[in-house]
């Protein structure tokens, strides 16, 4: 394992160094999550669209540097519309270097042209020297994890970023990063990909981030993404010494279109336009958007169990939301005293549950989970 220090990029000296951290676009993804299929493709634009607009906001921001830790693309062979939508995407913007670190699902992704703005990584360390900045990055395997963790350190004169593609964890690997072997090395930001979701927080000294993916493609990955946007002013001067150096990471929303949740009690509301209307009034007071992609997730009680109402549900509420997905929470509300002289099949299984050793919550379980079934099997 040896590193590679390459010339130095931008000489320019300028106030603050503002740099733009990204990862997991995902471009050429198949968008499922049970949208049809006009719609899927919509989705797959909108992630395209939304690496256009990241590029637009470091425009306008006066960005020179976007780091891209890992996944640009979904697949490792990734097709020829996406691979030539990105490089030239890097090609109109010059005047901004990017640095590429392929992920796990991009890792067979072959560079086919040489860009001066583009700047790669491999499975050995390389870093790139940007005015008082260091850039380095590995691409890493079960093959070179333990002596890149065992040999890699930073000049303390220089501004130290690494980037890498992988979960924290204790263990080492191609797929894990432990926090613990980077400590004391000179290391002031660790660039992070591979988590979906924003996070951010500081170890030994050092701040590690995950900006989460550009644009959310299911219901797993909820809520606004975006990028981060690191601002480290310049040292006006030699510094001898990084360490405790002050600068600023901060999350940028860049959502086209935004993946959301909703629990709504729906409890004394009876048939589906009650519902619907209850939803929709719950939503509207709540502010979700038109544009926004819902899953609803309805609550509370009801008297009758009904299997279809999620898909008359959506039905009623898919004029009002890009997209809506409908799932049934629901407590059956069930009065034991009304099957207690029931001569039914159905009867005789209450009466035997309430009489029954079980706790009241167990009890409630297992009788609302039998009505169910005696429902969709035409007993009730």
């Amino acid at each position: 394992m040896f590193t590679r220090r390459l010339d130095r990029v931008r000489c320019k000296k300028e106030r603050n160094m503002k740099i733009l951290h990204c990862a997991d676009i995902h471009l050429g993804a198949k968008i499922e999550s049970g949208l049809p299929a006009a719609k899927s493709e919509i989705r797959r634009m909108e992630v395209r669209e939304a690496f256009d607009k990241m590029i637009g906001y470091a425009r306008s921001n006066g960005i020179k540097i976007i780091l891209i830790s890992g996944d640009a693309f979904d697949s490792e062979r990734p097709l020829k519309k996406d691979k030539e939508f990105f490089y030239q995407a890097v090609k109109r913007n010059p005047d901004i270097t990017f640095y590429y670190l392929r992920g796990n699902h991009d890792d067979l992704e072959t560079y086919t042209e040489t860009i001066d703005n583009l700047k790669t990584f491999g499975e050995e360390t390389v870093t790139y020297e940007d005015g008082f900045i260091d850039i380095t990055g590995i691409e890493l395997t079960d093959k070179n994890a333990l002596s890149f963790y065992s040999t890699v350190t930073f000049r303390r004169d220089r501004f130290n970023i690494l980037m890498l593609h992988g979960q924290l964890s204790d263990a080492e690997g191609s797929i894990n990063i432990p926090l613990k072997k980077l400590a004391d090395k000179n290391l002031d930001y660790l660039a992070l990909g591979h988590i979906h979701s924003f996070d951010k927080g500081e170890y030994s000294g050092f701040t590690y981030a995950y900006p989460g993916c550009l644009e959310g493609r299911g219901f797993d990955e909820t809520g606004k993404k975006g990028f981060i946007v690191l601002d480290i002013p310049d040292p006006s001067g030699e510094v001898k010494d990084f360490t405790g150096y002050e600068f600023s990471a901060e999350f940028v929303v860049n959502s086209v279109r935004v993946i959301k949740e909703a629990h709504i009690d729906v409890t004394g509301a009876d048939g589906v336009y009650e519902i619907s209307d209850a939803a929709r009034s719950a939503l509207a007071s709540d502010g979700y958007d038109k544009d926004d992609i819902l899953r609803i997730y309805l609550t509370g009680f009801t008297k009758v169990y009904d299997g279809s109402v999620c898909k008359e549900v959506e039905n009623l509420l898919k004029n009002d939301y890009f997209y809506v997905n409908v799932k049934d929470k629901r407590r059956l509300k069930i009065d034991y005293e009304s099957y207690v002289s029931d001569p039914g099949v159905v009867g005789e299984f209450i009466r035997r549950v309430y009489s029954s050793d079980l706790t009241e919550g167990e009890k409630a379980e297992v009788a609302e989970t039998g009505l169910k079934a005696f429902e969709n099997g035409g007993l009730l």
